[in-house]
């Protein structure tokens, strides 16, 4: 089966496009089914490889960030996490992913410090989100966004916890002014490299 998002209103012309629904359609028979996104979240999450659109792994994280509940175990970011990897599979330029997965890794890591029973699954936060950046500027090595969001996504790690980070929150945001034909990107960046 693969899942596909369903607009909340048919109108061409419609101002408001959010998806509401999600149909799962059976890859044997092309059967349809028509479920919410609770359902349609855990079905995802149990069958990732079947899940195909990357804007509906978006949406689905986005559904779990504001129903923490759902997410196994709650309020872990496990599920949000899961969808990402799979989201930049499927669509490798995909900024957001990166940089926000990666805050989500490290925060996971600074909660494990503080309390190693309460996040457990924290402690190689870091190391994984430093390695979803890696891929990130791999798939994305000409994009200022990708490469000053990844600068602000580290900021705060090497400011709080990592200092040893900052050549690499350098990099990220030296890149950004060099790549960046936006001309408040390039103040935004140089401003941060002047901190």
């Amino acid at each position: 089966a693969t899942a596909r998002g369903v607009s909340d209103t048919d109108s061409a012309d419609a101002t408001v496009h959010q998806t509401t629904d999600v149909e799962l359609v059976d890859s044997g028979s092309g059967a349809t089914v028509r479920t919410d996104l609770t359902q349609t979240t855990a079905w995802c999450l149990e069958h990732l490889d079947e899940l195909r659109d990357p804007e509906l792994a978006a949406v689905l994280g986005e559904h779990l960030w504001h129903h923490q509940n759902e997410d196994s175990p709650p309020g872990s970011y496990n599920g949000i996490i899961a969808l990402a990897y799979r989201q930049v599979e499927l669509d490798p330029q995909v900024v957001r992913a990166y940089t926000d997965t990666a805050w989500l890794l490290w925060s996971k890591w600074g909660s494990w410090k503080q309390d190693p029973e309460g996040m457990p699954d924290g402690e190689d936060g870091v190391t994984r989100a430093l390695a979803l950046l890696r891929r990130g500027a791999e798939a994305n090595p000409d994009s200022a966004r990708y490469h000053y969001d990844a600068g602000m996504t580290l900021m705060p790690l090497a400011r709080s916890h990592l200092p040893d980070l900052y050549p690499t929150v350098n990099r990220h945001l030296e890149r950004a002014v060099d790549l960046s034909d936006d001309l408040r990107l390039r103040i935004l960046a140089g401003r941060q490299l002047g901190h």
